[in-house]
């Protein structure tokens, strides 16, 4: 997968012109971060990220002159949106009346997504890390899951409200093997299953909208609680990635101007 990453951003290089390693430098790359603008931040920080470790590996094999670096490009980040409360009951709700079952595996489609939903809302974990959730990671009585977040390593404990807890010993019921969701639908049609759910019942967002609409309701309770809710090493993280501001605080007004 690294090896992908770098062959792109290879290639969005030479497009953009520099087509051969002694072209790099800081003026080039930036211009051709600078480009990008209109990306997510998250993608202009990657291909800063491969582009830079080109460069390194250039220097090392004399390909390139150095000093590798780039000056950060300010993006402009568009306003976090996240679900309110009213419409996190209705995503349940409509993920409990849903019908059917999984053609492979003959899970009950309501059981999954209602299960899928709410610990996705109360543990904010990753798609991958939710989908791939041992049996094991969960208590008796799936009250507290305990495991840990494969992309930073930090431990993840939560203790779980009895809807969810239920809602988990619904579908684990009928799992054959030793994973809660994985059995059931995959990964792939688990994130393409959720967006066509939240279209049905008129909401807008994807599975990354659970993660940050549990960031918001934890801000909006305990003011810094979002990035502990994340498993975030730096606050700033989740303030700009990830709370929706308009739920948590009114912004500033300036005092009406006074006339006559």
């Amino acid at each position: 997968m690294y090896r992908q990453h770098l062959g792109r951003a290879a290639k969005r290089l030479a497009a953009s012109g520099v087509v051969e390693c002694r072209q790099l430098c800081a003026s080039s790359v930036t211009r051709f971060l600078e480009s990008l603008d209109g990306s997510s931040s998250s993608t202009v920080a990657g291909y800063r990220r491969m582009i830079l470790s080109l460069w390194r590996h250039a220097v090392r094999r004399e390909w390139a002159s150095g000093p590798v670096e780039a000056r950060p490009v300010r993006i402009r980040l568009p306003p976090v949106r996240a679900w309110t409360p009213g419409q996190l009951s209705t995503l349940v709700k409509s993920a409990s009346l849903q019908t059917g079952a999984v053609r492979r595996s003959r899970c009950p489609r309501a059981t999954y997504w209602r299960a899928f939903v709410l610990l996705g809302y109360e543990t904010g974990l990753r798609l991958g890390d939710l989908h791939s959730l041992a049996l094991s990671a969960f208590d008796d009585d799936f009250r507290v899951l305990t495991t840990s977040a494969h992309k930073t390593g930090e431990p993840v404990v939560r203790a779980l409200t009895d809807e969810c807890s239920q809602a988990l010993r619904d579908l684990s019921s009928l799992s054959p093997g030793s994973h809660l969701f994985l059995w059931a639908l995959s990964r792939r049609h688990t994130k393409a299953g959720f967006t066509k759910l939240c279209k049905s019942c008129g909401l807008p967002g994807s599975v990354r909208w659970l993660r940050r609409s549990g960031a918001t309701a934890c801000e909006a309770c305990s003011p810094g609680s979002a990035s502990r809710y994340l498993g975030h090493r730096s606050p700033g993280v989740a303030a700009r990635h990830y709370v929706d501001w308009s739920q948590v605080r009114q912004q500033p007004t300036p005092p009406a101007i006074a006339s006559g």
